[in-house]
């Protein structure tokens, strides 16, 4: 009987796959996503029947609502394999470090209010205010965010008489 000393056995390619479908979250003004990761795999050697990984970040290409379509989940590693063969996550090595997935920002609900403590004009005849009003964003707006501009189209009193206007509408 004669042993050969020079042997290897080469690693099993592990192609995950990223199921999550339809993610979106709120704009929040990172690109850091908050998506849990669910994985499919296809690779595994009979016997063994799932994998986990971990990762080193969650990341959207890109923080604004009107450009955020994928999401890149990076520094992928195997750390566990599940089945019947005992295998160990050095029996496989992965396709990619990294993998996407399709996903979406969507735009985070702004309250603004008017700060103007009071306001007065003189009587018109008519029920248009004109107001300059002044916003407050009742911390709605995202950090990094100081003030967002608001347009509106029209500034109505709710009676055009000078003892029954009491509040405006912007």
């Amino acid at each position: 009987e004669e042993t050969v000393n020079a042997v290897s056995i080469t690693a099993e390619t592990l192609v995950p796959t990223l199921t999550n479908s339809s993610y979106n979250q709120v704009y929040d003004g990172s690109n850091v996503a908050d998506l849990t990761p669910t994985w499919s795999f296809s690779g595994l050697v009979s016997g063994d029947t799932d994998a986990a990984l971990t990762f080193s970040g969650k990341t959207y290409n890109d923080p604004h609502v009107v450009n955020a379509d994928t999401i890149t989940v990076a520094g992928l590693a195997i750390s566990s394999i599940t089945g019947s063969k005992g295998s160990q996550p050095s029996d496989y090595i992965l396709d990619e470090d990294s993998k996407t997935v399709a996903a979406t920002i969507t735009t985070k609900v702004l309250t603004p209010t008017i700060s103007n403590s009071s306001y007065s004009q003189v009587y018109d005849g008519s029920t248009q205010a004109d107001i300059s009003p002044t916003w407050n964003f009742n911390s709605s707006l995202v950090d990094g965010d100081t003030s967002a501009a608001l347009n509106s189209t029209s500034k109505t009193y709710n009676n055009k008489d000078v003892l029954d206007a009491n509040h405006i509408t912007v």
